[in-house]
This record gives C-alpha cells, sequence and structure tokens, in this order.
C-alpha cells in the first residue's frame, strides 16, 4: 500500500525536526494531533496509524474519524477507543499538558465493527494503538491471522479488472457516455429522433 497524501515527506536518520502537520487531519496519529515535533514522532508508527483509518473506512464505507478540526478529531479517536491515559500510554501527559481530552473510559471498536470478528476487531486495534511504540509494524500486521480467517482472499488471477465482465466481454462507453455491450448500446441507443425515418 501506498500512502501519499499530497503532505508526505522524507526522513532522514538522524530525523528532523518537522511540523506535525505531515498527514491529512482524518488520518493524522494522535501524537500529531497533540503537536508532538519531537524526531521521535516520525517514523513507520504514524503511517500505521493512517493505515488503520483506511483500512477501517473501507469495511465501514465511510470515514472514520472525520473530524473538521483537530480538535474534533481528538474527541472522535477518543469517543471510539476511550480517553488515553498514562497507564496505556506512557509518557502522554507530557505530551499536550495544556490539552483537556473528553473522558470515554471504554474502547467501543468491537461495537463499531461487529461483524468483522475477533482477529479484524485486533488488528485495527493494533493499528490504532495510542502508543506510537506500541502500534503493530507493517511487517507484523501482514502476518496478522485476520488475513487467514475464511472467507480467504480471493487469488490476484480471479480478481475483475476494469474493463471485463465475467463473460469476457469488453465493455466501452458510446454516445453521451452510454455503455456499449458487446457491439450493443444501452437503452435509447439507436433509437430514431421524431421526425426522423
Amino acid at each position: 500500500m501506498s500512502l501519499c497524501p499530497g503532505l508526505a515527506r522524507v526522513f532522514s536518520n538522524p530525523l528532523d525536526l518537522y511540523t506535525p502537520k505531515v498527514v491529512t487531519l482524518w488520518y493524522r496519529a494522535p501524537e500529531l494531533l497533540l503537536g508532538s515535533s519531537a524526531p521521535s514522532s516520525y517514523h513507520s508508527a504514524i503511517d500505521v496509524w493512517s493505515i488503520g483509518c483506511i483500512l477501517a473506512e473501507l469495511l465501514l464505507g465511510r470515514p472514520l474519524f472525520p473530524g473538521q478540526t483537530e480538535a474534533e478529531q481528538l474527541q472522535l479517536i477518543c469517543r471510539l477507543l476511550g480517553s488515553p491515559n498514562e497507564k496505556i500510554w506512557p509518557g502522554f501527559a507530557a505530551l499536550a499538558p495544556s490539552v483537556s481530552l473528553p473522558h470515554y473510559p471504554y474502547n467501543q471498536l468491537s461495537v463499531t465493527f461487529q461483524g468483522l470478528g475477533r482477529e479484524g476487531v485486533g488488528l485495527i486495534a493494533r493499528l490504532l494503538t495510542y502508543d506510537p511504540s506500541k502500534r503493530i509494524t507493517t511487517e507484523k500486521a501482514m502476518k496478522h491471522p485476520w488475513f487467514s480467517e475464511q472467507p480467504l482472499p480471493v487469488d490476484e488471477e480471479k480478481m475483475p479488472r476494469w474493463g471485463e465482465e465475467k463473460g469476457g466481454g469488453k465493455k466501452r462507453k458510446g454516445r453521451a457516455g452510454e455503455e456499449e455491450k458487446n457491439g450493443k448500446r444501452g437503452p435509447g441507443a439507436g433509437e430514431e429522433e421524431a421526425g426522423e425515418e
């Protein structure tokens, strides 16, 4: 998967200081929303958070955290994942001592993703872990048991391709955007206009 929403940056070793606005708001990790610009914040864990948001969006059919401001974004995250604290995210309080987050005591992932199953909810929970040092790596995520659950993914060669149909025919656009299928035009195509014979 390639993530490059237009705000992508190359990070170097040693890491430089950057602005925390390195990811589109809806996919921005909480450590960045809380204003961390420490070089240690700039590693693949912020991309893993974004991947978790995108996977959840694909499963739900809507954005997971569609905040309009950073404050609203943090509230949406806390509402779904429960509010962070020093126990689950050591050093959290030092990130933004002046930020007051709403108190949500419980994680709601299993409610939001009821039909997903234990392994699927577990993967999303690992991708959306508050503490970036405890967030799953991309390597471990690719080997997560959810990808081995039934139903298994379809082999790539059996996947439909754009412009093909099951019967092997090709789709193409006819006049005025109407779809032509195997040489036949869509509804109304080929009908003569009034007055023509």
